[in-house]
């Protein structure tokens, strides 16, 4: 299992919360999805299970919303996971 969490500066990490995460090919996975494959733990981290190779060809970014001013952003920069054998 591969877990990526968003870079929320910690200035802000009480008042904003991940709302969703973007897979690069724009296949949104949100807290309620029910896949066996994504998934979103209560901290907003996205959780992979069972990676594969495969898995390592997709990049990942997280959507976020202030919860005071309900601001909306979305990282500028992508994620990869990086699968290495055992």
């Amino acid at each position: 299992m591969a877990v990526l969490r968003c870079p929320i500066p910690s200035f802000v990490s009480d008042y904003v919360k991940v709302t969703s995460w973007e897979r690069i090919d724009g296949f949104l996975i949100t807290p309620g999805i029910i896949s066996a494959k994504y998934g979103m733990l209560e901290s907003g981290d996205l959780y992979i299970r069972d990676t594969t190779e495969h898995d390592g060809s997709y990049s990942f970014r997280c959507h976020t919303e202030n919860t005071v001013t309900k601001e909306k952003k979305v990282s500028m920069n992508y994620s990869r996971i990086i699968v290495t054998g055992n």
